[in-house]
C-alpha cells in the first residue's frame, strides 16, 4: 500500500511539474513552446508518437488541455478528454469553421525551410505580382509535385509492418479573381520551363512513334496480303503471320503529353494519361476543366471517376468500341497518374447562386474536393500593394533567386532514370521514411482519423472527408519536400523535418481553407455577404457605415421586395452575432462599426 501511495504521489508530482512548465510557456509563441515540449518529452523517454501528437495538439489549447496532452506524452496518466468548448459554451457544440474569419496565410518560410531558394523566389514573385505569398507558394508546390509525380514514390511502414508506397502527384486549386496575375505567377514559378520540357519530350518521341506507326502499317498490309492469298488458295507462311500479329499486339509507342489544358472529354483524358504515364492539368480556368467531369452547372451528370483514379494512381475501368478500334488496349500504361493546378474563380469556391453551390456540392460529394489542396488567398489592400511597389523601387526586393530557382526546376525536370520512360519509369526512385519520420506520420494519421470519427472534433462537419484524408496529403507533401531538400529527383529518405513541415502546413493552412470551402457547399447568401463585408472591416478596424457602403458599391440594398432588411444590415447583424464586430449608434442614427475579434 505504501509503495502504491508513493507511486501515486510521484505521478501527481510529475503532473504538477508538467503543468508548471506549460503554464510558464503560455506567453511564448505557441509553435516554439510546443516544439520545446516535444524535445522535453523525447528526452524523458516518451513514445515518439505521443510526442508528435502533442506537437499538433498543444498549439492553441487551454492550459488544462495542454497539460492533459503532456500527461499522455509523458506516460504519467491515463488519456484525458480534451475540452471541446470554451467555458460557457455548449459541450456538445460541433466544430464549424468561421467562414467570416480571415483565412490563414501560407508560411512559405516554414514550408520551404529546407529549400530556401524556393521560399526566396516565392517572396520575389509575390512582390512583383502584388499578391500574398499563397498563390506563388502553392504554384511552386504544384510544379515540384508534377516533377516528382510517377517518377518517385514514398515508402511508409504501416503499423502492421507492411509497406505503403505513395506517389506524390497532387491536385491543387487556388482561388484567383480575373486579372489576379495567375498566368504571370504560373509562368514565373515554373510554367515556362515545364512547357519547354514538354516540347522536348514531344520532339524526342515523335520520330519513334512515326517508326512504330510505319511498322504497324507494314504488318497490317502483310497480314492483308496473306488473307487474300488464303482466299485464293495460294497458302501463306504461318510463322510470318504469327510475327506480324505479334507486331500489331505490341505496346504502342506514344508521344507523352505532359501538360494538358482543357480535356476534350473524359475518354480523351484517360487516353492521354495511359499514353503518357503522367499528365498535369494546367488550364487557364479550372472551372472549365472540372466541368468536363461534372457536366452541367448543376453537376447532375458527374463522371469524376477518372480524376479520382488519377489521384490515387490506379486502373480505371472505362472503354469503348471506338477506343478498342484505336488500339487503346495497347497503350503503354494500365494505371492513371495525374496532377492538377487549377485556378478557380471565386464563384466556384464561394458560390453565390444555387447552381454554383450545386456544382461545388457535386465535387465534394464525389470525393474530388477531399483530394484537392485548396487555397483561398486574400487580396492585398491598396496600402499593402503600395508598400510592395515601394520595396521593389528601392531595390529591397530583387530577383536574386530567379536564376537559382530556374536551375532547381530544370534539374528536377531532367532527373530521369537511364533507360526508363521519362515520366513514369517502371522502377521509380524511392524515398524511404526514416523510423522517426515514419512514427511521426503514423501519429498524425491516427490523430486525423480520430478527429473525423464519431465523437471527434470534426464529426458531422462539412469537409469531414478531407479531414480523414489529411494523412494521404501529408505523405505526398513530405515526399515532395524531401526531394526539394535534395534538389533533384533521386533515391533518398524522408526525414522527420520533412514530415513535421508537412504536418504543420496541413494543420495550419490547407485544413482551414478546406473547411471554409466545404462549409460553402450549402448556399448561405447572408453568410457570403458577411464574409465579403468582413474582408473590408478586418483591414480598417473601425469605420462609419456610410463609408463602408461607399466601399462596397451598389447592390447592397434589399435583395428582393419584402425583405426585412438590406443586404448590408443583414451582413452586419450576422457578424455581430458571431461576436466579430460591435455597432454603436451616434447622432442622427449614424452608426460606427468596430472590429472586436480578428481571429477565429
Amino acid at each position: 500500500m505504501e509503495e502504491e501511495a508513493r507511486a501515486a504521489a510521484d505521478r501527481e508530482a510529475q503532473r504538477v511539474e508538467v503543468r508548471t512548465r506549460l503554464d510558464a510557456d503560455l506567453a511564448r509563441p505557441a509553435e516554439t513552446a510546443a516544439l520545446d515540449h516535444v524535445r522535453k518529452m523525447q528526452a524523458a523517454g516518451a513514445p515518439y508518437e505521443a510526442s508528435v501528437v502533442a506537437l499538433d495538439l498543444c498549439q492553441g489549447l487551454t492550459p488544462g488541455a495542454r497539460a492533459a496532452v503532456a500527461d499522455v506524452a509523458y506516460g504519467v496518466g491515463e488519456r484525458l478528454e480534451l475540452p471541446t468548448a470554451e467555458p460557457g459554451e455548449q459541450a456538445d457544440k460541433r466544430y464549424r469553421p468561421d467562414t467570416g474569419a480571415l483565412a490563414p496565410e501560407l508560411d512559405v518560410d516554414d514550408l520551404f525551410g529546407d529549400a530556401g531558394v524556393v521560399a526566396r523566389r516565392v517572396r520575389e514573385v509575390a512582390a512583383e505580382a502584388s499578391v500574398t505569398r499563397c498563390m506563388p507558394g502553392v504554384a511552386a508546390l504544384a510544379f515540384a509535385s508534377f516533377a516528382c509525380a510517377a517518377r518517385v514514390r514514398g515508402v511508409i511502414r504501416n503499423r502492421d509492418g507492411s509497406a505503403w508506397r505513395v506517389f506524390p502527384n497532387m491536385f491543387l486549386a487556388v482561388e484567383a479573381v480575373s486579372g489576379g496575375k495567375k498566368s504571370y505567377i504560373r509562368r514565373k514559378m515554373g510554367g515556362a520551363l515545364f512547357n519547354d520540357y514538354a516540347t522536348e519530350l514531344r520532339a524526342r518521341y515523335t520520330k519513334a512513334k512515326a517508326d512504330d506507326d510505319l511498322g504497324r502499317q507494314v504488318a497490317a498490309g502483310v497480314l492483308g496480303s496473306f488473307v487474300k492469298a488464303e482466299i485464293a488458295g495460294k497458302g501463306f507462311d504461318a510463322n510470318r503471320v504469327a510475327a506480324m500479329q505479334l507486331r500489331l499486339e505490341k505496346t504502342q509507342t506514344c508521344v507523352p503529353n505532359y501538360l494538358l489544358s482543357i480535356p476534350k472529354s473524359v475518354e480523351w483524358y484517360v487516353q492521354q494519361l495511359r499514353a503518357s504515364g503522367f499528365c498535369a492539368l494546367l488550364p487557364d480556368e479550372g472551372k472549365e476543366a472540372i466541368k468536363i467531369f461534372v457536366s452541367g452547372s448543376d453537376g447532375q451528370s458527374e463522371n469524376c471517376g477518372a480524376l479520382l483514379s488519377a489521384h490515387t494512381v490506379e486502373g480505371y475501368a472505362h472503354g469503348s468500341f471506338a477506343g478498342a478500334g484505336r488500339g487503346d488496349d495497347r497503350l503503354p500504361f494500365n494505371v492513371l497518374c495525374g496532377g492538377a493546378f487549377l485556378p478557380l474563380q471565386p464563384s466556384v469556391l464561394t458560390p453565390a447562386t444555387p447552381h454554383e453551390a450545386q456544382l461545388l456540392a457535386a465535387i465534394q460529394t464525389r470525393g474530388l474536393l477531399a483530394r484537392m489542396l485548396v487555397s483561398r488567398p486574400r487580396l492585398l489592400s491598396v496600402p499593402e500593394r503600395q508598400a510592395l511597389r515601394g520595396q521593389l523601387d528601392r531595390g529591397e526586393i530583387g530577383r536574386e533567386a530567379e536564376a537559382e530557382y530556374e536551375r532547381l526546376v530544370y534539374d528536377l525536370l531532367h532527373s530521369e532514370r537511364d533507360g526508363e520512360h521519362p515520366l513514369a519509369p517502371a522502377q521509380p526512385f524511392e524515398r524511404v521514411f526514416l523510423p522517426d519520420a515514419n512514427a511521426a506520420f503514423l501519429a498524425f494519421q491516427a490523430n486525423a482519423e480520430d478527429s473525423a470519427s464519431p465523437g471527434g472534433k470534426y464529426d458531422k462537419t462539412p469537409g469531414n472527408e478531407f479531414v480523414r484524408r489529411q494523412a494521404d496529403h501529408v505523405a505526398r507533401l513530405a515526399v515532395v519536400l524531401s526531394v526539394l531538400r535534395d534538389g533533384k529527383v533521386c533515391d533518398g529518405v524522408v526525414e522527420l523535418r520533412d514530415v513535421e513541415r508537412a504536418c504543420r502546413t496541413m494543420t495550419h493552412y490547407f485544413l482551414e481553407h478546406a473547411l471554409m470551402v466545404a462549409a460553402r457547399t450549402v448556399l448561405d447568401p447572408i453568410g457570403d455577404d458577411a464574409d465579403r463585408v468582413w474582408q473590408l472591416l478586418a483591414a480598417v478596424g473601425t469605420i462609419h457605415k456610410r463609408k463602408l457602403q461607399q466601399k462596397l458599391g451598389a447592390g447592397w440594398g434589399k435583395a428582393k421586395p419584402g425583405d426585412r432588411q438590406s443586404r448590408i444590415d443583414a451582413a452586419l447583424e450576422e457578424l455581430a452575432e458571431r461576436g466579430r464586430i460591435d455597432v454603436t449608434m451616434g447622432e442622427r442614427n449614424a452608426r460606427t462599426i468596430r472590429v472586436i475579434r480578428r481571429c477565429m
